[in-house]
């Protein structure tokens, strides 16, 4: 399934095999093999494909249909183990 968004991907940017291939450094018969899913892309190229098309991994891997890159604002537990140590410190917290 991970094939068909990857040529969905290419055709809306007008590239070919060969172009995409170069993109990230694969051979143009790996593209083939993503997009006809014999193969799935390596975890590493599908970070490097959603960091250089600006979308989600998740949004390759067609569990989602937005394509924008998850932003996450903040996690909790790290804030507050920052507010805890700032405590501990007798200094503010600043986020």
């Amino acid at each position: 399934m991970i094939g068909k968004r990857i040529k969905e991907i290419r055709k809306s940017r007008h590239m070919t095999q060969k172009e995409f291939a170069e993109m990230f450094g694969v051979s143009e018969a790996a593209v083939k093999k993503w997009e006809y899913d014999e193969v799935d892309p390596t975890t590493g190229v599908l970070i490097t494909m959603a960091d250089k098309l600006g979308c989600s991994v998740d949004y390759l891997l067609m569990r989602t249909d937005n394509a924008s890159p998850l932003i996450i604002e903040r996690d909790p537990i790290k804030e507050e183990v920052r507010r805890y140590e700032a405590f501990l410190r007798g200094t503010q917290y600043d986020k």
